[in-house]
């Protein structure tokens, strides 16, 4: 399908709330651009570095299973296709001004190195080994990406705006039955939970979460929902809250996703610049879906 064409589909889907595959895909590519669009770099080109980035998010936001043997042929006439979604999403996303050009890289500090140096599996490694000495928890892929065993939840070493600072351990519980990756982002701080679902489940877990934001933030005013927040694919929508906190003259929000499948329960907290807002709220629903689906998918133990 012509790329143009393919743009207005895009546009159409992102004004629909039930699209969640086109939305989660678009998500990507924007959250990728961030990172890597100059503004001057061919469309086509551009969408040839994000494909593959976006490749796994995409596949699982369409339902479909990983590509193994005949299904090889299957993925090769549609790589095109992916191809031609990706590139009307840089060219909706530029148009639209949603993902605005990095500054060149003479201003800004050099990003990880890309994981094929190793550089990238070794930062993860030093992580994972901080918290879990003894590997008994947490597993790191060849990418760089770190794994929780038991639910299969990721977290990824640096999916921009996030980069990852270090991994958790709840020492009170069965190793690996509460887990965390905390990410550093601009102006805050962003948070991954990974928890096996007690009495209550999300519901009890969103209570603790709302409880422990206004523990910390006395004058934290609860401000509704974020602005994102994504479901499809079998996955229900989580629990989400907003609220607003002011410290010395500052505007900021605090905001939460909780969920729960296949035995676990998957949190997602950021505090944020109120400015950052769109942002941060779109990268929180699209790693709680994420991991949600991740998880589904994998089973759980």
């Amino acid at each position: 399908m012509a790329a143009a064409a393919l743009g207005h589909q895009a546009l159409a889907a992102d004004a629909s709330s039930d699209d969640a595959a086109v939305r989660v895909h678009m998500e990507c590519v924007r959250v990728r651009m961030l990172s890597l669009d100059d503004g001057r770099t061919d469309p086509k080109r551009l969408a040839e570095q994000i494909l593959p980035l976006c490749h796994a998010e995409h596949e699982a936001a369409m339902g479909r299973p990983s590509a193994s043997g005949a299904a090889e042929a299957s993925d090769a006439a549609s790589h095109e296709v992916e191809l031609d979604h990706t590139l009307a999403a840089v060219l909706l996303l530029r148009k639209r001004g949603l993902a605005a050009p990095r500054p060149s890289a003479s201003t800004v500090d050099p990003p990880l190195l890309s994981p094929k140096t190793g550089v990238a599996h070794d930062r993860a490694v030093a992580i994972a080994a901080a918290a879990d000495p003894q590997g008994a928890v947490f597993r790191v892929a060849e990418n760089g990406t770190v794994a929780h065993i038991a639910s299969g939840a990721r977290c990824p070493l640096e999916q921009r705006p996030l980069v990852l600072q270090r991994l958790f351990i709840n020492p009170s519980v069965a190793p690996g039955d509460d887990v965390g990756c905390d990410y550093s982002i601009q102006g805050g701080k962003f948070t991954i939970f990974v928890t096996r679902s007690g009495p209550g489940g999300a519901l009890a877990a969103s209570n603790a979460m709302a409880d422990m934001i206004k523990s910390a933030h006395p004058q934290a005013v609860t401000a509704g929902q974020p602005t994102v927040i994504i479901s499809g694919q079998g996955i229900a929508a989580p629990i989400a809250k907003s609220f607003t906190v002011s410290e010395d003259g500052q505007s900021s929000r605090v905001s939460f996703w909780v969920a729960q499948t296949k035995g676990w329960v998957v949190e997602v907290m950021a505090a944020y610049p109120t400015a950052s807002r769109q942002d941060v709220e779109s990268t929180g629903a699209v790693a709680t879906f994420m991991e949600l689906l991740t998880i589904s998918k994998l089973g759980g133990n």
